[in-house]
């Protein structure tokens, strides 16, 4: 009876570890949309468009088929190395994406002009409500 409780139990961290490693997938995605639709991701390039794709299937195709395996045997060593690579890869996939947009990010925070933002702020806000007071908080810059 132990042995089910434990297999029920590897049934649910395959299937957790699939949805995780999907749900990176799906992040990863959007936040490549944004890019490709920004311009900061050159996908016009020889072979860019190509290796996105097959970084997307690589990252979808191996927890899908670890989860595969391990739903029908939750002890096999395979399964769980499909499940680790595939997750490995959907996090890179994300972390990757993720430090593009912080880049970009960055450098178009260096580039905006405060003081117009605080007086087209100030502007619309009277506009808006017309309150008693306002404020603007803007984090400092990261070395």
């Amino acid at each position: 009876m132990g042995g089910l409780g434990s297999e029920a139990r590897l049934r649910r961290a395959a299937t957790v570890a699939t949805a995780t490693a999907l749900g990176l997938v799906v992040a990863s995605l959007a936040i490549l949309t944004i890019e490709v639709t920004r311009g900061w991701l050159p996908i016009d390039q020889p072979g860019a468009a190509q290796l996105t794709i097959a970084v997307a299937v690589f990252a979808i195709s191996f927890p899908v088929v670890g989860w595969v395996i391990l739903r029908r045997q939750p002890t096999s060593l395979l399964g769980w190395i499909y499940m680790a690579i595939g997750a490995w890869q959907a996090l890179n996939m994300f972390a990757s994406a993720y430090s593009t947009v912080a880049n970009f990010s960055a450098r178009l925070r260096d580039e905006v002009d405060i003081a117009a933002v605080t007086t087209d702020l100030h502007a619309t806000v009277l506009r808006a409500v017309n309150p008693s007071s306002q404020g603007l908080w803007i984090r400092e810059a990261r070395p």
